[in-house]
């Protein structure tokens, strides 16, 4: 009998294993602690004007300029099952991961534009951040808005936190929308410029005071090739990561301009004369929105000439990669009112779709030109008949200049992205003057997308 009981007892310690394996198995996914996640979202309604009507009009229409301060809609999405109590969002924070405008918090003119939150107390802690404490418990499945307004157009991306707790405590929720995610993303134009009629544009920042900048300006009539279209434009005011500010316009895709010429002043409350950027680090250029630009600062350096590009003449015939003499036509379209057609001078300087040359002779009856082909680090290529030839004011370095970070680090010249021999594609075509009111005044020529850096 003993075998047969052992064998028994065996038998009934394998049942109550299978068995208690078993219902641990179905009750896994009651008992499994809930998956508390969040997705978020950020859109802007920017409204654009052409002054000097108010009359609101779409961004894309040519002279349109957006008007400031910028509302925004924040929503966060609770992503967790709406079970119990545990999985609701009590608290939550909204802050830039990149900076390029500020949140506006108080009344301006007659407007409060503080913002305000589906419940609970909104808390602007910084000019990037916002709190929102003691809501009413957002469920799983159900959403919250957050409506506050930024100072200016720019490109801003964003992140957020949520928590069960109603002081930003208790258990926190992970952020299920990605960082690269569009829908993280405020990329506000300032407006549509008009190179037709070079109409000047302004860009207002609404936070603007002692330590920030606004910018003025218009695109050029011709692109350095020659050509021209309206191009949409940023101006992203980081004047609180570094005093930087970062001007671009669209360089790839639909309705792209990546010739386009903007002439602009910057205003600044300092009588330094600021630095400016158009490359990276790495010698990419600084035309991202996304925040991983790393751009390196040098002083501006002084254009050749104040006129913007404007065309000598067209190409009478076609022209290899290898030519090095071409024959103009000055059967031209009139240049813009306001740009005067370049002079000649006798050695001089001249670009042909983006490629620079040198003049080096006049022959025949002022149409045979002599060049030296591919100058200041430009690429000679061939060229069809009646591309134009155009002026530049922009200089070549004759030695690499002195460049730094944001920060103010020095980057020793075998890191720098500037070298002697290249061309510039920012310079300054006047003197800093002052304004009477603390503020100065910098004109600059922008032919690649420029970071400025205020020095104050």
């Amino acid at each position: 009998m003993k075998p047969v009981r052992k064998w028994i007892c065996s038998l009934n310690r394998s049942l109550f294993v299978a068995l208690a394996m078993t219902l641990a198995a179905l009750a896994t996914p009651a008992m499994a602690a809930i998956d508390k996640q969040f997705s978020l979202s950020v859109k802007a309604f920017p409204t654009y004007v052409v002054p000097p009507s108010t009359t609101a009009v779409p961004a894309t229409t040519v002279g349109a300029q957006v008007q400031a301060p910028v509302m925004v809609v924040a929503t966060f999405t609770n992503l967790a099952p709406p079970s119990t109590a545990s999985s609701n969002i009590g608290s939550l924070s909204l802050s830039m991961t990149v900076q390029g405008m500020s949140i506006v918090n108080g009344v301006i003119g007659t407007t409060n534009y503080s913002p305000t939150g589906t419940s609970g107390n909104v808390v602007v802690t910084s000019p990037t951040s916002i709190t929102v404490t003691n809501i009413s418990p957002v469920k799983g499945g159900k959403s919250f808005q957050l409506t506050l307004y930024v100072s200016s157009c720019g490109d801003t991306t964003w992140t957020g936190t949520a928590n069960t707790g109603s002081q930003l405590n208790g258990d926190s929720f992970t952020l299920k929308t990605a960082p690269t995610d569009p829908a993280l993303a405020t990329l506000v134009s300032c407006g549509t410029a008009d190179c037709v009629n070079f109409t000047q544009f302004s860009v207002v920042d609404t936070t603007i005071n002692s330590v920030s900048a606004y910018l003025t300006g218009f695109q050029a009539p011709y692109n350095k090739d020659g050509f021209c279209g309206p191009s949409t434009y940023f101006v992203s005011n980081m004047v609180t990561n570094n005093r930087q500010i970062h001007f671009r316009w669209p360089v790839a895709g639909t309705g792209a301009q990546p010739t386009a010429v903007f002439a602009y002043d910057i205003t600044l409350p300092s009588a330094v004369t600021p630095k400016v950027a158009w490359l990276n680090l790495n010698g990419s250029p600084a035309t991202n929105s996304n925040g991983t630009d790393i751009p390196v600062y040098i002083d501006p350096p002084q254009c050749t000439s104040a006129a913007l590009p404007a065309p000598y003449g067209a190409l009478a015939s076609s022209i290899s990669k290898t030519a090095n003499q071409i024959k103009i036509t000055t059967t031209l379209p009139s240049p813009a009112t306001a740009i005067a057609t370049p002079t000649v001078p006798p050695s001089f300087d001249i670009v042909v779709g983006t490629e620079r040359m040198t003049v080096t002779s006049i022959q025949g009856s002022g149409t045979q030109w002599r060049v030296t082909r591919g100058v200041g680090g430009t690429a000679a290529q061939s060229h069809p008949t009646g591309a134009f030839v155009m002026s530049t004011p922009l200089p070549i370095f004759t030695v690499a200049p002195t460049a730094t970070l944001a920060d103010g680090t020095a980057v020793p010249p075998t890191s720098s992205p500037y070298s002697a021999g290249e061309q510039a594609q920012v310079c300054q075509s006047g003197p800093t003057e002052p304004n009477g009111d603390g503020t100065y005044t910098t004109p600059l020529r922008d032919i690649g997308d420029a970071y400025v850096k205020g020095v104050f």
